[in-house]
């Protein structure tokens, strides 16, 4: 069996408002396993992406654990858990608003590299041009900005640039919402073989339940704050128990 590779137990996420606490995440429990996809689902403000932002360390939770890689992370701070940022990477939504508009797409895949000192300037070079062409892209696009990209060329190089450390899990929050349905079903073909070539774990933030169907193995449905339904991605579309699902 795979093992467990992101355990989740009572992770609770309260903000302060103007009427007092504000539930964003109520004691939520789910798990990943090595190898696998998890789709978490449902609409906006049910507390996906808040949960997202915990799993990565970019906030931190009110209760509960986190474990990743099989390290406790959820009271780390910003030093302590910057190892890990090798291991566990963030596609996100926008393929525009992602990318620095000022850097071409070789110095955008390049960065992670030179924030972890990885290799000299020969073997990033060689680095990039072989994410480039894992993701679909060619040499004529590393001299491009953003702006000279289309949207989903501009995903496919956020993609490139979340591999650049040979991460083991990428966080995927709505990673394909933006794009026209068409290009849509590439980056998601991408993914899948990129997962199977690389053995990745994928945590899918999504609203999408077609996505959900396609990617997942697994899926949670969360609704206001709270998972309100789990299982297999058979179980949830032939037999779904809870009304909002």
């Amino acid at each position: 069996m795979s093992a467990q590779i992101i355990d989740v137990k009572n992770l609770s996420r309260a903000f302060k408002g103007s009427g007092g606490s504000v539930l964003a995440l109520d004691s939520i429990s789910l798990t990943v396993k090595e190898g696998t996809t998890l789709a978490v689902v449902g609409e906006s403000g049910s507390g996906k992406t808040t949960a997202a932002r915990l799993i990565l360390g970019l906030d931190k939770a009110t209760g509960g654990s986190i474990t990743v890689l099989g390290q406790e992370i959820s009271q780390l701070s910003s030093n302590q858990i910057r190892p890990l940022r090798r291991e566990i990477q963030v596609v996100q939504q926008d393929p525009f608003s992602q990318l620095n508009r000022r850097h071409t797409v070789k110095r955008i895949i390049e960065g992670p590299m030179l924030a972890f000192k990885v290799g000299d300037k020969s073997s990033r070079e060689q680095r990039v041009i072989e994410l480039l062409e894992a993701v679909g892209l060619q040499k004529e696009h590393l001299t491009r900005k953003p702006h000279e990209l289309s949207g989903g060329q501009c995903q496919r190089v956020a993609i490139a640039r979340a591999l650049a450390l040979d991460p083991k899990i990428l966080i995927l929050d709505e990673a394909v919402s933006a794009l026209d349905v068409s290009v849509r079903a590439q980056v998601l073909n991408l993914l899948k073989k990129l997962q199977k070539d690389r053995g990745l774990t994928y945590l899918f933030i999504t609203h999408d339940l077609g996505v959900a169907h396609y990617m997942a193995d697994e899926i949670v449905v969360m609704f206001r704050g709270r998972i309100v339904e789990r299982g297999t991605r058979e179980e949830i579309f032939q037999t779904p128990r809870h009304h909002y699902t």
